[in-house]
């Protein structure tokens, strides 16, 4: 029988690559480009102007955070056309509010990435 020693990662990481929908800059841009453009816009972090679905959205620490339910894909998918909100949805309502679901969730966010 072998003695106890260290462990081999449970997991190996994940390289992280964006999703083929996603928006990212335009390589043709310069970093000084970028900046300019990003400083003429209004920042999320200011106001709420940027929420689609007028709902539950809030003001967040960055601008990462600040994202509106309408502008993802994936929720629009789940969302009818009498529902301006994801956490209106049924498909929501029945998952994304239980206790099992959201350790569920908190589970596989750590499996996949690393969290």
């Amino acid at each position: 029988m072998a003695e106890p020693g260290p462990e081999p990662y449970a997991f190996e990481p994940v390289l992280w690559q964006p999703r083929p929908n996603a928006r990212v800059a335009r390589p043709n841009n310069s970093d000084e480009e970028l900046e300019e453009e990003a400083e003429r816009l209004p920042r999320r972090t200011n106001n709420l102007n940027w929420c689609v679905c007028q709902v539950h959205c809030m003001i967040m620490a960055t601008e990462r955070e600040c994202l509106c339910c309408g502008e993802v894909e994936e929720c629009l998918n789940l969302m009818d056309a009498h529902t301006s909100c994801i956490t209106e949805s049924q498909a929501f309502q029945s998952a994304g509010l239980t206790e099992a679901s959201l350790k569920a969730a908190i589970v596989l966010m750590r499996y996949t990435k690393g969290l």
